[in-house]
């Protein structure tokens, strides 16, 4: 009639063989599966090692790099370190030296020029006619027209425009009362040397005009004046030894030219510079002239 049909299927069963045939499938299956889990690992192990090597080999880059500029910026700065020290030496050694040079040489003490006054020595000699010490204003006067005369004379005879037009200049002899008048102190009419230095070197110290007056006392060579005693043999001797000191050819010594002549005589720096100044008697000239080099020379004792 009206009722439902069940169909039941029987699968037939398996043999033994069957069985064992299917478990084996089934344990291969796994065994290939858990050996491409265990490559899968395998290489994602060895990426991971590459990366952790390339990482470590960047650090290690990047720390050499750090570590040359650490290296860079202490020899820097150990350089700097040295150089300072050394300017500092050297400073010190010439402040020590410069010192020992004042109490050696005090004669060169005097910020003044000893030319200038051994000049305005031989000046103010040739104005004094009697010798007696002082210069009268009509000393100065004669002289000074004398010359201012002689000028003229020369101008006019003279084809130089140059010449001519100096002699209408202004002259010392024109201006000459007035600066006595300045000069004569006590009013006396006459002016000694010592009140001539007063005058023109108003702001020096007591000390500086008694160095200034023993340049003229002691009667020193004129700046430009060779030793009578010397021979023309020797002079012609230390004219050759000059021209090879004077490297540049200039006709005069500098410091460095002395310097690097003298170096092998055993003597320093310092004492070389010591004994330019000693012979500089313009000490604001900077240069040795031959006279000044043979005054040198002789001085020292190197002849």
């Amino acid at each position: 009639g009206g009722g439902s049909v069940t169909l039941t299927l029987t699968m037939p069963a398996l043999s033994d063989a069957e069985r064992i045939a299917r478990r084996e499938v089934q344990i291969i299956a796994r065994e290939d599966a858990r050996r491409a889990k265990i490559d899968a690992i395998k290489v994602e192990k060895a990426r991971k090692a590459r990366e952790r090597d390339t990482e470590a080999q960047a650090l290690q880059t990047k720390k050499q790099i750090e570590e040359g500029e650490r290296a860079r910026r202490q020899e820097v700065a150990e350089k700097r370190e040295r150089s300072i020290a050394a300017r500092e030496a050297a400073r010190q050694k010439d402040a020590a030296h410069a010192g020992e040079r004042t109490g050696r040489q005090d004669k060169h003490a005097s910020k003044y020029s000893k030319k200038s006054v051994l000049l305005l020595k031989e000046v103010f000699d040739e104005y004094d006619g009697d010798g007696f010490g002082t210069i009268s204003l009509n000393e100065m006067r004669q002289s000074l027209i004398q010359k201012k005369e002689d000028k003229a004379r020369a101008a006019l005879q003279s084809k130089d425009l140059a010449v001519r037009q100096a002699a209408a200049g202004i002259d010392i002899a024109d201006v000459v009362e007035p600066l006595f008048r300045t000069l004569d102190r006590d009013g006396d009419g006459e002016i000694s040397f010592p009140e001539l230095l007063a005058v023109l070197f108003p702001l020096a110290t007591h000390t500086e005009m008694e160095t200034m007056l023993s340049w003229v006392k002691k009667g020193p060579q004129g700046p430009n004046e060779l030793p009578l005693t010397m021979s023309e043999e020797q002079l012609s001797e230390l004219r050759a030894i000059f021209d090879i000191f004077d490297t540049d050819g200039s006709g005069a010594l500098t410091l460095p030219e002395l310097q690097a002549a003298l170096a092998s005589c055993g003597m320093t720096r310092g004492e070389i510079r010591d004994l330019f100044e000693s012979a500089d008697v313009d000490q604001r000239d900077g240069h040795l002239d031959f006279c000044e080099f043979v005054s040198m020379m002789t001085e020292s004792e190197f002849l």
